[in-house]
C-alpha cells in the first residue's frame, strides 16, 4: 500500500477534529464529516498525526455508556485539547420514555437493578422520604449497637426496598431495612463504619434518622421511588408535567472520563475545556454504605451483615479521574448531576489544574486532589515510604463548588489528601452538608510527604448544614510550610451533633501551618478549634466571637502550642466594613 493511500485512510490530517452527536456514522473527524460519537474519536487517536490535536465537540448531548479512557497510547506524548462550546454535554445517562400514568402517578418498568437517582427536566428529583421533612429520633439501640434500634415515634409499615439514612456526627450510614415491627427497626447490615466509635449511641443523644424509597411516602410532588420487588419506578409529577413533554433521565455509566499514564510514562499535556459532565451512576453496596470520613468507606460484600473491616477503605468513586499524569487541565467545565463524586486529580499527578469550573449537584465529594496512604508499592510498603510519589504542584482555582454530598452527606466540597505544593485559591465553596475544604490525611503528627500547601482567598459559607465536627476549612496531620490565608468563612451553624462545628478545625496532628489574614464571622461556635494539634502560627486574623465562647477552642491541645498574635475581634460596625473590604487577593 502506498504512503499516499495510507494518508487517505487516516482521519482528517489537520490538527482539528470534530465530533457531533447529530452526525451520520462513518465520519472522518473533519468539519464536513465529523465523528458521530466520542468513542469513535478516542478510538482513532492512536492513528492521529504526530502533532498537537484539538478535538472539537459540538453542542448537544454526547451520550456514553462507559468511561472515555485516554492513556499514553492515545496521546503518544503529544498535546491534546478536548474543547466544547456552550451546550456541550457528555452524559452517562439513559432517558426513560415508557411512562404509564396510574392514579396520578407515573410508572416505568425497571429491570436494571438498584436505582438511586432520577433527573427530571435537568433537576435531581428527591427520593420519597419518611418523614417528608425533618428527622426521627432513636430511642434505644439494640444491645449490639449496630443492627437496629427502637424509635421515639411511630414508624411506617415495612416494605421491600426501604433504606435507613442514619446520621453520625461527621458521617452517615445508608443501610437496607430488614424489618419494622411497631417502633423497632432492624437493618440487613451493621450501622456505622467498623471502628468502635461509630456505634449507634456514640454521638448526639437520640441520633437523627429517616427512611427513604417507600411508595407509601410519595406525598410530595416531584418525588419518586424504586420498587425493586415490582421492578418499577414510580414518580409523583409536579403540576404541569406530562410524560410526553418532560425529560426524565437515570444514570447508567459508572465513570465518564479516565486519564491515566503508565508507571514512568505519565499522560501529559491534556486540556479539557468548556464541557459539561452529567449523569454518572454509583450503586451503594447491597448490604449498605457506612462512611468513615469524606465518603471513604469499607466496601461490603454481597452477604448481608458481612464486610471487610481490615480492607482498604475507598472513596465513593469519582466520575472523572486523573492519575499518573502531568499538566492535565480542566478549564470552564461543569460537573453536575453526578451519582458518585465529581473530579479527582489523584495518585502520581503533577502540575494539573482545575480552573474556573462549576461543581454542583454531586452525591459525594466535589473535587479531589491526591490520595490517602492506602496505595502500596510493589514491595508492599505504603507509597508514603517514597515521598517523591506524592501528588505535587496541583491546583484548584476560581471554581464554584456547591450542593455536593446530596446522598453521601459526609462529603466535602474540595478534598486534598497527602499532597505537596497544592494550591486551592480563589474558589467559592457553599451550601454543603459537611466541611468546605479538607486537606491532609494523617491522624497524628507523624511525618508524611504532605507540606507546602496553600489555601488562600477562598469564600466558604453555609457549610456544615446537616452534620458537625468539621469546619469551613478542616486539616489533618503535619504539613510543614503550609498556609491558610485570606479566606472568608461565614454562616457555620451550631453543631447538630455532639461535636462542635467551626470556621476552621485543625484536627489531629495538624501542625506547622500559618493561619493568617482570614475573615471569619457568623459561626455559632469558636472561629478556630484545635484537637490534638501541634505547633501552629495564628496571626492577623479578624473574626466575630459568639457569646459565651472564645476565639480559640482547645480540645486536647496545650494552648502554648498555638502561637496567636495580632488577631482582632470585630464589632458589628467593623464587621460590615471588613466584609466590604475583603478581596481574594493572591500573593
Amino acid at each position: 500500500m502506498s504512503f499516499f493511500w495510507v494518508l487517505l485512510c487516516l482521519p482528517a490530517l489537520a490538527a482539528d477534529w470534530h465530533v457531533s452527536p447529530t452526525a451520520a456514522p462513518g465520519g472522518d473527524g473533519s468539519a464536513a464529516k465529523p465523528f458521530a460519537t466520542l468513542a469513535e474519536a478516542v478510538a482513532a487517536l492512536p492513528k492521529a498525526p504526530a502533532e498537537p490535536l484539538a478535538l472539537h465537540l459540538a453542542a448537544g448531548r454526547h451520550r456514553i455508556t462507559g468511561a472515555l479512557t485516554i492513556t499514553t497510547r492515545e496521546t503518544r506524548g503529544k498535546p491534546l485539547t478536548i474543547r466544547g462550546v456552550d451546550g456541550t454535554i457528555i452524559s452517562g445517562g439513559q432517558p426513560l420514555t415508557n411512562w404509564q400514568v396510574e392514579n396520578g402517578r407515573w410508572i416505568h418498568p425497571w429491570t436494571g437493578g438498584a436505582l438511586r437517582e432520577l433527573f427530571v427536566d435537568g433537576q435531581r428529583a428527591p427520593r420519597s422520604r419518611f418523614p417528608a421533612t425533618g428527622w426521627l429520633r432513636v430511642d434505644v439501640a439494640l444491645p449490639d449497637k449496630r443492627s437496629g434500634f427502637s424509635s421515639q415515634s411511630a414508624l411506617p409499615a415495612f416494605a421491600p426496598g426501604l433504606e435507613l439514612l442514619f446520621l453520625h456526627d461527621w458521617s452517615i450510614s445508608r443501610i437496607p431495612v430488614a424489618s419494622i415491627e411497631n417502633k423497632l427497626l432492624k437493618t440487613t447490615g451493621p450501622i456505622g463504619f467498623p471502628a468502635a466509635h461509630f456505634v449507634i449511641d456514640q454521638y448526639e443523644p437520640h441520633p437523627r434518622f429517616c427512611l427513604e424509597n417507600g411508595s407509601a411516602f410519595l406525598t410530595e410532588p416531584g418525588t419518586w421511588c424504586h420498587e425493586p420487588a415490582n421492578q418499577r419506578i414510580i414518580y409523583l409529577p409536579r403540576p404541569g408535567e406530562s410524560p410526553g413533554k418532560t425529560e426524565t433521565i437515570v444514570p447508567a455509566a459508572t465513570k465518564l472520563l479516565r486519564i491515566s499514564g503508565d508507571p514512568g510514562n505519565p499522560a501529559t499535556d491534556i486540556r479539557i475545556e468548556n464541557i459539561s459532565f452529567h449523569h454518572c451512576r454509583w450503586d451503594v453496596p447491597p448490604t449498605g454504605y457506612a462512611e468513615g470520613q469524606a465518603t471513604k468507606h469499607i466496601p461490603r460484600d454481597q452477604r448481608a451483615g458481612e464486610g471487610d473491616p481490615h480492607g482498604n477503605w475507598q472513596f465513593v468513586p469519582w466520575a472523572i479521574e486523573v492519575e499518573q499524569a502531568q499538566r492535565v487541565t480542566f478549564i470552564q467545565c461543569r460537573f453536575q448531576h453526578l451519582g458518585g463524586s465529581g473530579v479527582l486529580v489523584g495518585a502520581l499527578t503533577r502540575d494539573c489544574s482545575i480552573e474556573s469550573c462549576h461543581v454542583s449537584d454531586v452525591s459525594g465529594n466535589g473535587i479531589g486532589i491526591g490520595e490517602g496512604a492506602e496505595r502500596r508499592l510493589p514491595d508492599g510498603r505504603p507509597w508514603t515510604a517514597d515521598p517523591a510519589q506524592a501528588a505535587c504542584g496541583n491546583s484548584v482555582r476560581g471554581c464554584l463548588v456547591e450542593h455536593c454530598g446530596t446522598q453521601c452527606h459526609g462529603a466535602v466540597g474540595i478534598w486534598a489528601g497527602l499532597v505537596k505544593g497544592t494550591r486551592i485559591l480563589h474558589n467559592e465553596v457553599r451550601h454543603l452538608p459537611y466541611t468546605g475544604i479538607s486537606i491532609g490525611w494523617m491522624w497524628n503528627p507523624s511525618p508524611t510527604p504532605c507540606g507546602g500547601n496553600r489555601i488562600e482567598g477562598n469564600h466558604i459559607h453555609h457549610v456544615l448544614q446537616m452534620l458537625s465536627d468539621g469546619g469551613g476549612i478542616y486539616t489533618l496531620g503535619s504539613q510543614p510550610g503550609s498556609v491558610l490565608a485570606n479566606n472568608h468563612i461565614h454562616d457555620v451553624p451550631v453543631n447538630a451533633g455532639r461535636a462542635e462545628s467551626n470556621g476552621m478545625f485543625l484536627d489531629e496532628g495538624s501542625s506547622e501551618f500559618t493561619i493568617e489574614r482570614n475573615l471569619i464571622h457568623h459561626t455559632d461556635r469558636s472561629p478556630l478549634r484545635f484537637h490534638k494539634a501541634g505547633p501552629l502560627e495564628v496571626r492577623h486574623n479578624a473574626w466575630t466571637v459568639p457569646a459565651n465562647t472564645q476565639p480559640l477552642r482547645f480540645n486536647n491541645t496545650p494552648p502554648e502550642k498555638i502561637h496567636a498574635s495580632d488577631n482582632t475581634v470585630l464589632e458589628p460596625s467593623a464587621l460590615e466594613a471588613a466584609i466590604k473590604a475583603w478581596q481574594p487577593q493572591p500573593r
